[in-house]
């Protein structure tokens, strides 16, 4: 009974549970093995690289998933670098937090998708200033060395994982967008209702049901038209097609 249910669980994860089991397994990994290679000190400065990295893997396509990945990687060793350079001087301290600070706040300018991205330098200042500072700069760029180190790893493991995992995020992102376009199904149905009886329509719920099926509708395609050319992202892409050709018609009857 225990090996019939296991995998219905499974099944039943959303992804970013999913995604999120990946990268603690992967940090996890990652500082058990170099624990048991270099040290318990190696260790904790990667771990300070593979954390900062893990922030931008997020559930999306693999060519994303490096590229967004790489990027955390560096701005966390950047900043921790340049942290551990300058603590030793207030002034130049207190400056270059401010700078983090400007530039974590002015990446938000890009969305939501980049709030992960925007927090990495803040969280390697903190990781960095936490740890006793170096006796001296060799110890110093050793230091930065396994951070780097600790970023490069858990960049080729988010890179496998992200490939791993692409089939069942984009079985739930499909899943996701066709709730959503239920959803506005049933809320359409009663907007209808309601103005057919005489009673205010609830637009709020129209509203909100259209920008949730937006919402997850890009989500969908940005998994499944890179994977155009597999073999079973064929179906699965016409069904969103005709997911977005009835919101389409949704809207087109909505203006009507």
């Amino acid at each position: 009974m225990v090996r019939m249910q296991t995998p219905r669980l499974a099944m039943r994860l959303p992804a970013h549970v999913l995604n999120g089991l990946a990268v603690a397994l992967g940090i996890a990994l990652i500082q058990v093995a170099l624990t048991l290679a270099a040290g318990q000190l190696a260790a904790l400065a990667a771990a300070t690289g593979a954390i900062c990295a893990s922030l931008a893997d997020l559930p999306i396509a693999p060519a994303r998933t490096w590229r967004r990945v790489g990027a955390g990687a560096v701005m966390g060793w950047a900043s921790g670098l340049l942290v551990s350079l300058l603590r030793e001087s207030g002034v130049a301290m207190g400056l270059t937090i401010i700078f983090l600070s400007f530039c974590s706040t002015m990446a938000l300018a890009w969305g939501l998708r980049a709030g992960p991205l925007s927090f990495i330098p803040i969280l390697a200042l903190i990781f960095t200033l936490a740890a006793p500072p170096p006796a001296d700069a060799t110890l110093l760029w050793v230091h930065s060395g396994w951070t780097a180190v600790g970023g490069l790893l858990y960049f080729g493991w988010a890179v496998a994982s992200s490939r791993v995992l692409q089939p069942r995020y984009r079985t739930l992102a499909l899943a996701a967008a066709l709730q959503a376009l239920a959803a506005l199904l049933r809320s359409r149905a009663a907007l209808l209702l309601r103005t057919e009886a005489g009673a205010p329509p609830p637009l709020q719920d129209w509203i909100r049901s259209q920008v949730a099926l937006d919402e997850r509708l890009q989500a969908a395609r940005d998994l499944l038209f890179p994977a155009a050319g597999e073999p079973r992202a064929g179906q699965a892409i016409a069904v969103l097609l005709q997911a977005v050709e009835m919101r389409d018609t949704l809207l087109a009857g909505e203006l009507d």
